[in-house]
């Protein structure tokens, strides 16, 4: 909870500031701020050995209290408000806020930072087993796991999900909860076997395709997506901006992940007909088949399951607008007030504004939801 404090020079034009550098819990870790003079992207950071630091296109001059400060965390959102005030220390701020608002106060913000680290560590120890599952390299995995493919695969699926158990901790944990309910009405139903087979012939595509990829994404952008995640385990909503600002690279994630979520839809949609109705391909309306939902568009394929108390949560933060304002490179982003205007509608003729904080409580969001239906297909598929 310490914090750098460093006087910069924008390397493109000479600016300078007085940084206030907020530790964060995980090592390496730096944080992004336009320059207010020339719009050159300026990062400051720590490594893990907490003796040097991570400088992008600006250099560290003489101590200057007159210099305009900013304030940086690479883990937290930042009041803007306060982003030039002397005296704002938002971790302090933060555990007040999460004593007073949070689901377990500051035990479970320290909850949620462990699980932050324990879910980065555990994905960097299975990742490169799990490649090798992917591309069946056998030989690889011999020495660790055996020769029998169909337990080498179990072994490994099993690594997989329970470091995504790390991810979904604090409100996300509770809303699994529910999920686990309609498991087991799922797993006991006399008509299992049927529905299990459907399942069963995905499972390639679930695990090596859809979760491989989006697991190894997130791996890749996941400190910009960073500063909301604690709030959003405990089941606080963020607000304010971000210190952690690369467009480029998140700009596609939310559609990325819609994507994969859109099909994997039909898993919770399935279960809910097998449960509610006796057979996993009828459906409320009558006549529509699991076939005719599978060719439907995306955007309505939570409603087949919303009046589900348990299934519910699945169709939060799944927005069709967010999707095709990003997906299809119809989105601008303003780095100075971090808002992104997307066009959507027929023609992109309709502009909406979004906060880019509230553009990655979207991404950690879904993308949450997605690892939750996955987990479930791991106990569907290998129950």
């Amino acid at each position: 909870m310490g914090i750098v404090s460093k006087c910069v020079r924008c390397l493109s034009c000479g600016e300078a500031y007085r940084l206030r550098y907020n530790i964060g819990n995980k090592y390496p870790q730096s944080s992004t701020f336009p320059c207010d003079k020339c719009g050159e992207d300026l990062t400051f950071g720590v490594d893990e050995s907490e003796r040097g630091y991570i400088k992008e296109n600006l250099e560290i001059i003489e101590a200057d209290m007159k210099l305009k400060v900013v304030n940086l965390h690479p883990e937290l959102t930042i009041n803007p408000e306060q982003i030039n005030d002397p005296l704002y220390f938002p971790s302090v701020l933060s555990l007040v806020k999460h004593n007073a608002e949070g689901q377990e106060g500051i035990f479970g913000f320290q909850s949620a930072q462990l699980s932050c680290i324990q879910y980065q560590q555990h994905w960097d120890e299975v990742q490169k087993d799990f490649r090798y599952l992917k591309e069946k390299r056998w030989s690889l995995l011999k020495a660790e796991f055996g020769t029998d493919h169909a337990k080498v695969e179990l072994e490994i699926i099993c690594r997989v999900i329970f470091t995504i158990d790390f991810f979904l901790v604090g409100s996300w944990k509770k809303h699994f909860a529910g999920i686990g309910k309609e498991l087991r009405q799922t797993l006991g139903h006399p008509n299992f076997t049927a529905f299990k087979d459907f399942v069963t012939g995905w499972k390639d595509d679930i695990f090596f395709n859809k979760m491989f990829q989006v697991m190894t994404t997130y791996r890749k952008i996941e400190s910009i997506l960073l500063p909301t995640l604690l709030d959003q385990k405990c089941g606080i909503t963020p607000s304010g901006i971000s210190s952690k600002i690369d467009w480029e690279q998140i700009k596609h994630f939310y559609g990325q992940i819609y994507e994969i979520y859109g099909d994997m839809l039909a898993i919770p949609s399935a279960m809910n007909n097998l449960v509610t109705r006796g057979n996993f391909k009828t459906f409320s309306t009558a006549g529509f088949t699991i076939e005719k939902y599978l060719e439907t568009d995306k955007a309505g394929r939570t409603s087949n399951f919303m009046q589900n108390k348990n299934f519910q949560f699945l169709g939060q933060y799944y927005v069709a607008s967010i999707r095709n304002g990003t997906h299809h490179e119809a989105s601008t982003f303003d780095k100075n007030d971090q808002i992104i205007t997307l066009r959507t509608g027929k023609g992109g003729k309709t502009l909406k504004t979004i906060p880019l904080v509230e553009y990655i409580v979207h991404c950690n969001e879904l993308y949450a939801r997605l690892l939750i239906v996955f987990r479930m297909c791991s106990t569907l598929i290998y129950s």
